[in-house]
């Protein structure tokens, strides 16, 4: 169903308070497509008391069909705190509506649903503006949904934004965060802002398209930060070490459009479980950032490799050596 709210309903004076009858926690709000829900000057407190959905207080599911993402949730100036669990689940390719903006998170999170907010990878490009500490874990997390396979990933272009917090890339071994791999062929770009820290849980892996060809890459990565504010890409371990996470991958032909400018990669280097082309003798494929074919030029610069399992870039065709070492720091 479709709620319509007249204006006067939406006003910084007039709040809405969404609380508990008493001493127990209340359940979820859940917002199934094709509905949608809007909220505005809204506080949920002590919500998630339902064993299910990790203990959220909203709960948005889509109808999983790619490769549309379903936009049902919006809002703006909106407070969720001392959740049980989460504070809003994503799930099914459901996102944030255009314009959402002001979510304060707080006071929420148990053990096993410590995340102030978990999205789907679908939703990475609609993270409103607002506040997400105050926590069991500070950190948003991103769940990969679909195989890998055509149509699955992030095949929208996105942007991965700054919200103060880093974000947890899965929470569970052997998955990948895929960029590229439309149905349709068409080219994935995902721009990651400026002080984006992914922080990876171990045994997994960043895709710039899953599979590799000898054709194109249907995904292109656009990582720029700055000087004062690089883009880390880091494990998700309490104890971090080399090779706890993949690293990054390039399946295709890289396209000419890819920037890593100012970037961090730490303790990267676990198995890639990948047999690579290349006429040089290299013994591991393992590494922090792995070229299955050749790529158009040294796009990666101002970047520092820090404690990787293996080589900071494996060059896995045959092919021109293309020097990434004169603009990088390799510790």
């Amino acid at each position: 169903h479709r709620v319509a709210c007249p204006e006067y309903c939406v006003s910084p004076t007039k709040p809405i308070t969404f609380k508990s009858d008493g001493a127990d926690r209340w359940g979820s709000i859940y917002v199934h497509a094709p509905g949608t829900a809007r909220f505005a000057y809204a506080t949920f407190e002590n919500g998630g008391g339902e064993r299910f959905n990790d203990g959220a207080t909203i709960v948005g599911i889509g109808d999983d069909e790619p490769p549309l993402a379903d936009p049902l949730i919006f809002v703006d100036n909106v407070t969720i705190k001392k959740s049980r669990g989460t504070g809003i689940w994503l799930q099914r390719r459901s996102t944030f509506i255009e314009g959402s903006k002001d979510l304060t998170i707080t006071e929420s999170g148990d053990d096993e649903a410590p995340f102030p907010l978990e999205i789907s990878d679908q939703a990475i490009d609609s993270v409103p503006t607002g506040k997400y500490t105050g926590n069991k874990t500070d950190e948003i997390l991103i769940r990969t949904e679909g195989d890998g396979m055509a149509g699955s990933g992030v095949v929208n272009d996105s942007t991965l934004h700054e919200r103060g917090v880093p974000y947890r890339m899965n929470d569970f071994s052997g998955s990948h965060f895929v960029v590229g791999g439309a149905s349709d062929g068409r080219i994935t770009t995902l721009t990651i802002e400026p002080g984006v820290v992914m922080k990876f849980h171990p045994e997994t892996g960043f895709m710039v398209q899953l599979f590799s060809t000898d054709q194109p890459s249907t995904g292109v990565l656009k990582a720029q930060g700055t000087a004062d504010k690089p883009i880390v890409f880091t494990s998700a371990s309490p104890t971090p070490a080399a090779g706890d996470w993949r690293g990054i991958w390039f399946g295709g032909i890289p396209q000419a459009a890819n920037v890593l400018d100012h970037v961090r990669i730490e303790y990267a280097g676990y198995d890639c479980a990948c047999a690579l082309n290349t006429c040089s003798n290299i013994e591991n494929h393992e590494g922090a950032v792995i070229f299955s074919m050749q790529p158009p030029s040294a796009f990666i610069t101002n970047t520092v490799f820090k404690e990787i399992a293996g080589h900071g870039v494996t060059q896995g065709f045959d092919g021109t050596l293309v020097n990434f070492r004169p603009t990088n720091t390799f510790e």
